[in-house]
């Protein structure tokens, strides 16, 4: 009986380090940890996410995070997806129903998803522009690709710690450039990559910081 009782508590153990290491792993694939993962803000990536994460949707429909073991990883996956969280209530009672964030991965729809060029000054996408971190600033700087010498204007800065940022696309991808775009010397930029602008209440990038993504 305590044979079984042992190798019925092993087996349980080792099921949660699996879901664990599981889970972490579907944190790297989004970029919320580590570095590098997929481009959310790609269409094509985000039609194949949206059946999987409808699925972690209805896993977390009515949980209380906080109740749970690993909860800053499903805190994680909550914010990836979208979804509303207040700490210490279920999702649903805290959102009224299952509510996305704006416009969640995979659920997005239109020019919601993609930066805007328009008149020749650069808009980042919505996701990006609800960062507290972003924001409208009235200086324009003129940006040029580094291979096609296109020429675009920002008006929109990252804020991080005491430095400022000017928020720039991560490639020209008009036809087969692929340059960069680049700022006149001594003036920082940031590329519109969502998980590199995203900061905690720690002021670090968000799936770098230890305590918030565990």
């Amino acid at each position: 009986m305590e044979s079984f009782e042992m190798a019925t508590t092993g087996s349980a153990k080792k099921h949660g380090i699996e879901q664990t290491a599981l889970r972490q792993a579907i944190l790297q694939l989004l970029g919320i940890v580590g570095d590098g993962g997929l481009d959310l803000d790609d269409p094509g990536t985000l039609k194949l996410l949206a059946v999987p994460f409808d699925r972690i949707c209805s896993l977390l429909q009515d949980r209380k995070l906080d109740n749970l073991a690993s909860k800053r990883q499903w805190f994680a996956l909550a914010r990836a997806v979208g979804l509303k969280q207040v700490q210490g209530q279920s999702i649903t009672s805290a959102a009224e129903g299952v509510q996305l964030d704006s416009l969640a991965p995979g659920r997005r729809k239109g020019r919601a998803a993609t930066e805007t060029r328009a008149n020749g000054f650069y808009t980042p996408n919505e996701r990006i522009r609800k960062l507290p971190s972003i924001r409208l600033a009235p200086t324009v700087t003129l940006l040029t690709c580094n291979k096609c010498s296109h020429t675009l204007k920002s008006q929109w800065h990252w804020h991080k710690k005491s430095k400022q940022y000017v928020v720039k696309p991560y490639a020209h991808r008009s036809g087969k450039c692929e340059g960069r775009y680049e700022a006149p010397e001594g003036i920082l930029t940031a590329s519109d990559v969502f998980n590199t602008l995203d900061l905690c209440p720690h002021e670090l990038i968000r799936k770098d910081c230890r305590q918030c993504v565990g």
